[in-house]
């Protein structure tokens, strides 16, 4: 209740030796079992309050920000999603955009507190929650909106009261997780034994639903995100020798930032990636959109890529999870404002 000053203490500790796991091992700051006991998905607290510091040292990231939250603002005003499928086929637009919205009020939630996001991220959530489906004929399209409840319940989390957290919960399930785990358990595997994109985007997608939601639902979420690792190493073993990408720089971007999401959310939730990022050549493959672009900007568009791009997000987090600074400078001269590219920018 406000005002009533309750709060609780929370600490960690081995039963085996009585040993505190909250200080790092030199006694200075939280050890890194603490801050994945904290953590988020795709972003800790610690995450959102570097934004802040960022803000100030990195001029990209204020200017990003300022781009951010009048997008968000305009947010506030635009109609809720529909259940539509533009070109009789296809959810996917409506997915990513109810994935951007996601992203863009939480991450103003988390640096503002302002309600205006909150209230607005939990219409998106409930709408998109009473959806018959999420067009599971295209899964691409199911994964993405799987992608968007799942950091909506994750960044507001503290936020939502029961039957909130029971209502998205349950769309996820339902609508994201036990779909999914029918395509595994098929006889062809669909998508989950593809070499593609669409392996990498649907158990990314699927990954951070289970994530998101493993503590409610134990056995749904553990035989999926392990049939989802054990998925994605087929489309993982197609980046040897040199981190290429034989769909192209577009396709190259789309399954890549999904596998980084896939990725970050491990590490987010559990302080391992289960040794996906170890990957033969996986920390090359940064090198492959820059190694494609002409002095005019352009790409090589083979395959079916467009000639006109820009660096995705996960670019920048390549940067950073492999300290390769020349990834970095590519994301920052080429990005746009997105929230993740200010979450994982340098300070």
């Amino acid at each position: 209740e406000v005002g009533s000053s309750c709060h609780v203490h929370s600490s960690l500790w081995d039963a085996m030796t009585d040993r505190s796991l909250m200080p790092s091992d030199d006694g200075h700051g939280l050890s890194d079992t603490f801050r994945w006991y904290l953590g988020g998905l795709l972003a800790t607290a610690a995450d959102f309050a570097e934004v802040k510091t960022k803000a100030k040292t990195n001029p990209d990231v204020a200017r990003w920000l300022v781009a951010l939250r009048k997008e968000a603002d305009a947010c506030l005003s635009k109609p809720l999603l529909k259940h539509e499928l533009p070109d009789g086929k296809r959810l996917l637009s409506i997915s990513r955009e109810a994935t951007n919205r996601m992203h863009l009020l939480g991450l103003m939630y988390q640096l503002d507190g302002d309600p205006k996001y909150r209230d607005r991220a939990w219409r998106e959530l409930e709408n998109v929650a009473g959806f018959p489906d999420w067009n599971t004929a295209h899964f691409l399209d199911t994964a993405e909106m799987t992608h968007a409840c799942a950091i909506g319940y994750d960044w507001f989390f503290n936020i939502w009261d029961a039957d909130q957290k029971k209502t998205i919960r349950d769309a996820i399930v339902r609508l994201g997780i036990k779909p999914g785990l029918s395509v595994y358990r098929s006889k062809g595997g669909g998508w989950s034994k593809a070499v593609h994109n669409w392996n990498q985007v649907c158990n990314g997608g699927l990954t951070l639903g289970a994530l998101a939601i493993a503590d409610e639902e134990p056995e749904l979420c553990k035989e999926l995100i392990g049939r989802a690792i054990d998925s994605v190493g087929l489309a993982l073993a197609e980046y040897p020798p040199d981190g290429g990408y034989k769909e192209g720089p577009g396709y190259w971007g789309y399954g890549t930032t999904f596998q980084a999401y896939m990725i970050a959310g491990l590490e987010s939730a559990f302080g391992t990636d289960m040794g996906l990022a170890d990957s033969p050549s996986f920390d090359k493959t940064g090198w492959f959109p820059l190694q494609m672009t002409g002095p005019n900007s352009r790409f090589f568009n083979f395959a079916d890529a467009d000639e006109r791009g820009r660096a995705p997000t996960c670019l920048a987090w390549l940067g950073r999870r492999f300290h390769e600074p020349y990834f970095i400078a590519a994301a920052t001269r080429d990005a746009r404002p997105e929230p993740l590219n200010v979450l994982w920018a340098p300070a």
